[in-house]
């Protein structure tokens, strides 16, 4: 029942609900005398006059409670095991045994029992909290698994029901291949039609849980949940906000600072471009809420592709690995915390099972994982109905690794013998158990792979695939045209919009073009709001680091049912788990509605990569400017394969440098005028405030592109991976601006060639151009201009009347 508490406060206000008695249809057991507690704290003094009490221990293993849905019956040992109620230990779970009365036998207050001696267990668990009078939590039925009102179903009979509707599905020549359940309280209908009224309960649960946190103490919301109040006392913050009281929680403060629920780990976000990571503090409830989230998506997805539990997913998935705070908190990314959870197998592999075992997945050695699941995702290439990684960089980096390691890997296939780099004994037995010797499909593959193409290799080697799944927002659009190269005509799909922080939303139509894309926010997931992005010149007002919101800025804010279709917001979230109005930093636009419920497109992280004085380019300007450019290697058959930048302010005026790696497959060397002209048309491509600090003000320098020797980019991945805390390989996003030395070095370390701006400029100024007329091969001129003629202003040309052909040297008219 305690899952109705917050319905219970949000329709009784500041009433105090009170838990008074524990009692069953055997017996009547105990007393709550300190009815006045906060409902999660409610415990039992348990009557001993009214039965005989006996107490077996309940043992947990890895965080999970050992136990069944039916009662074992005890055998010696376990009788062994039993305690009276004198000799419970506080903080233990324990099964509750009881020996009733029966019969008319006269107890005191007029209590009436029957007599005659019944011995009775119950599945019930408690942990003991105070002193002589042993007082008990209730934590759950041992034997029931779902339960909405007073219905108590256990495990035995959920499976016998399934197994009688599944017999209904026989004729259909479909069969239940797995299954699990949970009891829901808000279906996705009702949270996407009363969005107002579930985004109210939302905010007034987390307050109510949190109400005694140190946090919101100290911003005097003394216990308020409204809206209004919430607004009025709680300020919009960034992560250096609350850092000190992080750092607190780090260093084994265990009071609760943020939140009522004890943090049971950090999130630590991929900081990839300073080298330093934010610590996101999360409870196990949270895990479990993205557990569900997960299964929602599947679920989405499989109404648009049917069949999916007929086949399997390769999925491509790569862990971290873990540290701890000095207070013994684990800190990992948010995937390595679900791929390692106990939720992981049953929310993922729901509709689809995955190709890779959790060995793969789970080992470290990012080498040995990307080989044994591409090895495992191959032996099951016919079975495989959709591939996926999480960011398409990572997939993009999957495909080039079957590139260069193909005829390896079908050696092993060819064999039944996995490769000699691969040494992780765990990993070999996982292997092993799906790796059978199979020279037709070695050949198949060596076939396919040896082409002179690659175009199409997933639908050609994988020929059941139906969709490939990837992030392909913000930065990671620009791999769209490798993912359909190497995709050929399946469906790209975009699924999923989560963070550190929090999961938000859905692409509730996962066949819609990857450029529009769009999410649907959970209004369960969190409490959201939105401040409004304002344009100026068409260039967004924003730097690199959010500034702190003032009275006026705050009051902007708006909530998820009044954002209006059109405008850009910056996402503010406030969370179960200790987060209070955060500004998450991601910018997204409003699409549309699903029922009432709007539709986000994800435009771009709200921060700025690169300034050199007063100009501020952000991720959003740089990708279209190096888009523009790059179609100038369109006639060499070149393309950007990846790039990063970084602001060099060693030279004077500090200038813009961008990394390139350019496609291997050009049959002729690009001029070096070309990408020359690519550094202009990055320029001409920048906002006004960088094209003035070009000229007028030169206090930029031209900008300059250094060509990377090929692989470069995934070498910048690696070192991220192996070295820097809180990157991993599918997690893992080449970043558009690199400032950490190290990464900066290994970029020099690898460039081949580079090309400046010329110094001119164009539509920086409006120029014309007066040709100078040479007379044996010597410049009819004085050093000192002289004055224009009428006749002279009249040979003045525009840019676009220069002719190379006849004329050798001009003369620059502002």
């Amino acid at each position: 029942m305690s899952q109705y508490i917050p319905m219970l406060d949000y329709y009784c206000n500041s009433l105090p609900l009170i838990s008074t008695a524990y009692a069953s249809s055997e017996c009547f057991f105990g007393i709550n005398l300190n009815p006045l507690c906060k409902p999660s704290e409610v415990s039992y003094t348990l009557i001993p006059i009214v039965a005989y009490f006996e107490f077996l221990p309940i043992h947990r293993s890895n965080e999970v409670i050992d136990s069944i849905s039916i009662p074992t019956p005890f055998n010696e040992k376990d009788e062994q095991q039993l305690v009276d109620l004198v000799d419970v230990k506080i903080g233990q779970e324990y099964e509750l045994v009881v020996t009733a009365y029966s019969g008319n036998f006269q107890l005191p207050n007029e209590m009436l029992f029957f007599p005659c001696l019944l011995m009775f267990r119950f599945s019930w668990m408690y942990p003991f909290r105070t002193n002589n009078a042993p007082q008990f939590n209730f934590v759950c039925r041992e034997n029931v698994i779902l339960s909405i009102d007073s219905d108590k179903t256990n495990e035995i009979e959920l499976q016998n029901a399934v197994k009688n509707v599944a017999n209904n599905l026989m004729p259909f020549d479909t069969r239940v291949i797995d299954y699990t359940s949970y009891a829901d309280t808000a279906t996705i209908p009702e949270v996407t039609t009363n969005v107002n009224e579930v985004q109210k309960r939302v905010l007034h649960e987390i307050l109510t849980r949190n109400a005694n946190v140190e946090y919101l103490q100290r911003l005097n919301l003394n216990g308020h949940t409204d809206r209004e109040t919430f607004k009025k006392f709680v300020p919009v913050i960034t992560y250096e906000d609350i850092q000190p009281d992080i750092n607190r929680i780090a260093n084994g403060d265990t009071s609760p600072i943020l939140c009522s629920q004890p943090i049971s780990e950090f999130i630590s976000s991929t900081g990839t471009s300073g080298g330093e990571n934010k610590l996101i503090p999360t409870t196990e409830e949270e895990l479990r809420r993205k557990s569900q989230f997960g299964g929602l998506v599947m679920s989405a997805v499989s109404q648009f592709f049917p069949d999916l539990e007929k086949g399997k997913g390769m999925y491509f998935m790569f862990i971290k690995a873990e540290a701890k705070t000095p207070g013994g908190l684990l800190t990992r990314t948010s995937l390595t915390s679900l791929y390692k959870s106990s939720h992981f197998r049953s929310s993922l592999s729901r509709v689809s099972p995955y190709t890779s075992p959790n060995e793969a997945i789970l080992c470290l050695d990012s080498y040995q994982s990307m080989y044994s699941q591409m090895l495992c995702g191959l032996c099951n290439n016919k079975e495989v109905v959709c591939v996926s990684s999480l960011f398409a960089s990572a997939f993009i980096r999957a495909m080039r690794f079957l590139e260069d390691h193909w005829s390896l890997l079908c050696n092993d296939i060819r064999t039944g013998t996995i490769n000699n780099k691969i040494t992780d004994p765990k990993v070999i037995e996982a292997v092993m158990k799906i790796l059978k010797l199979d020279s037709e499909l070695a050949d198949f593959i060596e076939a396919e792979c040896s082409k002179d193409s690659w175009q199409g290799i997933i639908p050609r080697l994988w020929p059941n695939t139906k969709y490939v799944d990837v992030v392909l927002t913000g930065a990671m659009s620009q791999y769209i045209p490798m993912l359909d190269y190497y995709c050929n005509s399946l469906p790209l799909i975009s699924t999923t919009y989560a963070s550190s922080e929090c999961f938000f939303g859905i692409n509730l139509n996962p066949l819609c073009k990857p450029s529009e894309v769009s999410y649907t926010l959970i209004p369960t997931m969190g409490y959201f709001e939105f401040l409004p992005i304002h344009r100026s010149n068409e260039f967004i007002d924003s730097i690199s680091i959010p500034t702190p919101l003032n009275e006026k800025d705050e009051q902007q804010l708006v909530d998820l049912v009044d954002v209006k279709i059109g405008q850009e917001y910056e996402l503010v979230v406030t969370t179960y788990s200790g987060l209070y109005r955060y500004r998450v930093g991601d910018v997204l636009r409003v699409a549309g509605y699903k029922n009432n419920v709007p539709q986000f497109n994800f435009i771009r992280r709200e921060n700025v990569i690169l300034s050199i004085d007063f100009d501020k380019t952000n991720e959003f300007d740089l990708q279209n400017a190096v888009n523009t450019a790059a179609n100038n290697l369109i006639p060499f058959n070149a393309h950007v394969v990846d790039y990063t930048s970084y602001a060099d302010i060693t030279t004077i005026p500090g200038h813009y440098v961008l990394f390139w790696q350019l496609s291997a497959n050009t049959s002729a060397p690009i001029p070096p005028s070309v990408l020359e002209d690519c550094c202009l048309t990055i320029e001409e491509s920048l906002d006004s405030v960088y094209r003035q600090g070009r000229t007028s003000d030169k206090s930029i320098g031209p900008l300059e592109i250094r060509i990377v020797e090929t692989s470069t980019l995934d070498k910048l991945m690696d070192y991220c991976c192996t070295r820097l805390l809180g990157a991993s390989i599918n997690q893992y996003k080449t970043p558009r601006c690199v400032k950490f030395a190290p990464l900066v070095e290994l970029l020099n370390l690898r460039v081949v060639s580079s090309y400046f701006s010329p110094c001119l400029v164009p539509a920086l100024d409006y120029f014309k151009f007066l040709p100078i007329h040479r007379s044996n091969k010597f410049i009819d001129s004085i050093s000192i201009p002289t004055p224009l003629n009428e006749k002279d202003e009249q040979q003045l040309v525009d840019l676009v009347d220069v002719n190379n052909k006849f004329i050798d040297s001009i003369s620059i008219a502002k």
